[in-house]
């Protein structure tokens, strides 16, 4: 995963746009960005994994692990620009039902803040947490 940008609008919306591989390197760092969402508040979040080229089970787990969380919470995590081998992923593996999937990326909201996480984080996921959350 090149690089993670969270995009928080004032309305319990969160996007989050992943590029690169999402695997068991990446996904912790993936993971804290996602909870300090959800633990920030957000309630609705898009994961925007247009330019995310690999996902590897892990990946997939922190997805469904957030997604659970956001609707314990009343919310939703929606997957926008999926690409045709990601859909089919989550169809074999029944998950098409926990998420919404977008295939096409959509226009961002009011976002407000941009958080990037760097190479230091993702070498060290417990560092990653989002200033924007503070």
């Amino acid at each position: 995963m090149n690089a993670d940008r969270l995009l928080v609008d004032p309305h319990d919306n969160c996007e989050i746009e992943v590029s690169g591989d999402i695997n068991v390197s990446t996904a912790p760092a993936l993971r804290d960005q996602l909870l300090n969402a959800i633990d920030g508040g957000y309630r609705y979040l898009k994961i925007d994994v247009q330019r995310a080229e690999f996902l590897d089970a892990s990946g997939l787990g922190v997805l469904v692990g957030a997604s659970q969380r956001t609707r314990a919470n009343g919310g939703s995590l929606e997957l926008i620009g999926a690409n045709k081998r990601l859909i089919q992923i989550l169809a074999i593996t029944g998950l098409d039902k926990d998420f919404g999937v977008a295939t096409s990326a959509r226009t961002r909201g009011n976002a407000q803040s941009l958080v990037e996480i760097t190479e230091d984080q993702k070498k060290n996921p417990a560092e990653s947490g989002s200033p924007a959350m503070s």
